[in-house]
């Protein structure tokens, strides 16, 4: 596998955020969300599987090309957070009074939106240990809003961005201790430490989290193996066969599959194909603004057209969601992009320095 700017990782990402979009527009509806060819796993669901195993794969380059924790977590908070805590306010502080069934005046004296803004800001979900213990206290619902929806979550798709963030942080703890003690006998210790958080986390969560970590593991399997795994057709072909017929086998052997196979297809679409879709993200990287937004717009067009037609929603939603996302990248995104990029430490030659790996 090539390292090469030339790659498809914004397109596959502007396919997954979309391929989530019309997934909720059914799923919002109480409707049989679209699914996978050959399969009965929405698309949706696929989608965020197929973001796990990008991230896998580029957060695993990010950490061995510098491998220090400070500026790797503030690179990664950077991506994240500024555009997050936007979407937050915007919709606790803005949309949240337009559409609640409550009186403005008691929806903002209220202290459930500080505490959805809070536990959303800090990542907290029912999904990741902190957020297990703290549901009772940070509330995903805002009071009055979106009551009269099938689903009246304000935004359902925030609590991937915990799991997510939970990954990252596996890769530098692991990495830390995999410099820290690899020539020592004992290393076994901080590697038990280091399964058993993961494991206390992914418990927390459930199984709806463990095919994310899974395809979050292959991933950076995927990087760490690039020189040694070739991207070829029929290995492309044989892991969409491999998913597919997964889905006749126990669930924990289907998830175990999907994490190997995704990743192999993500990375083997990244830098052998889609690149005739590129145009698409020339206007920007849009992606990850249309995730943070799609749900509550889709809700907004839910609540006030009483529309029960998934199409209807996906044709006022999907404009909308990709006009918000062009405002985050170039008002929010970007600019704290240029601000992650000053935090890469520079070699005395001017250039990124790079941890060469097998």
């Amino acid at each position: 596998m090539r390292e090469t700017r030339g790659n498809n990782f914004d397109v596959l990402r502007l396919l997954a955020a979309s391929a989530v979009l019309i997934s909720h527009c059914f799923g919002m509806l109480d409707h049989a969300e679209p699914g996978f060819p050959l399969s009965h796993q929405p698309i949706g669901d696929v989608a965020v599987l197929v973001f796990f195993g990008i991230s896998g794969y580029l957060i695993t380059q990010s950490w061995l090309r510098e491998p220090h924790f400070v500026p790797f977590a503030a690179k990664r908070l950077l991506r994240i957070m500024p555009a997050l805590c936007i979407a937050v306010l915007v919709t606790a502080y803005v949309l949240g009074p337009l559409v609640s069934s409550q009186d403005a005046g008691d929806y903002l004296t209220s202290r459930t939106p500080v505490h959805y803004v809070v536990g959303n800001t800090l990542l907290l979900s029912e999904f990741t240990p902190p957020g297990h213990w703290l549901t009772a206290v940070l509330p995903p619902h805002l009071p009055g809003v979106f009551r009269d929806t099938p689903l009246p979550y304000a935004n359902g798709s925030l609590w991937t961005l915990t799991v997510e963030i939970w990954a990252y942080l596996f890769v530098a703890v692991g990495g830390l201790l995999f410099l820290r003690w690899r020539s020592s006998a004992r290393s076994i210790w901080p590697c038990l430490a280091l399964a058993l958080g993961i494991g206390v986390t992914v418990k927390a969560g459930g199984a709806t989290t463990y095919p994310l970590f899974l395809c979050f593991a292959g991933g950076a399997s995927l990087y760490r193996l690039r020189a040694r795994i070739p991207l070829s057709l029929p290995l492309f072909l044989a892991a969409l066969g491999c998913f597919i017929a997964s889905f006749h086998l126990p669930s924990i052997a289907h998830n175990v599959v999907a994490g190997a196979a995704i990743p192999y297809m993500v990375i083997f679409l990244a830098f052998r194909g889609l690149g005739w879709l590129r145009p698409l993200t020339k206007p920007g990287d849009v992606s990850y603004g249309i995730y943070v937004y799609a749900w509550p717009v889709q809700q907004t067009v839910i609540h006030l057209t009483g529309t029960t037609n998934p199409l209807v929603v996906l044709a006022l939603a999907a404009p909308i969601a990709y006009l918000l996302g062009l405002v985050s990248w170039y008002l929010v995104e970007r600019p704290a992009l240029r601000l992650k990029r000053r935090l890469a430490p520079m070699s005395e030659s001017g250039h990124p320095r790079v941890l060469r790996t097998a």
